[in-house]
């Protein structure tokens, strides 16, 4: 069974603004879902966390750079069918996401805590 893969209105608001600027963004991110939607689990898991959050990094071939330069997603693991992605920044505007900022994404998306 296919994994159900969710924007929150937070991540889809945020995308909308970035894909403006970073066309690709909306090309990255499909390219995320697709292999999340397969049960895959890119990324690193955040430690210390209390949560399965795993943040991502993608490519930004809009900014003409790799990895490195690129986008940062994290997402959260709800259950083995269920993955909500939380928040996507650019490397400049974010690189660390905190247990408080995590609990507060995953709240303000209507997840109980675990």
């Amino acid at each position: 069974m296919a994994t159900n893969v969710i924007h929150t209105k937070r991540f889809q608001s945020r995308l909308k603004r970035l894909g403006r600027r970073f066309p690709s963004a909306l090309t990255e991110v499909d390219a995320l879902t697709e292999a999340l939607e397969r049960g895959e689990r890119p990324g690193d898991l955040y430690k210390g966390i209390g949560h399965v959050v795993y943040r991502v990094r993608r490519a930004n071939p809009s900014g003409g750079s790799g990895k490195s330069g690129g986008f940062r997603i994290t997402y959260y693991v709800h259950d083995a069918d269920t993955v909500a992605l939380l928040a996507i920044s650019t490397r400049n505007e974010s690189s660390y996401i905190s247990r408080y900022e995590v609990d507060q994404l995953l709240k303000d998306a209507g997840f109980s805590e675990t």
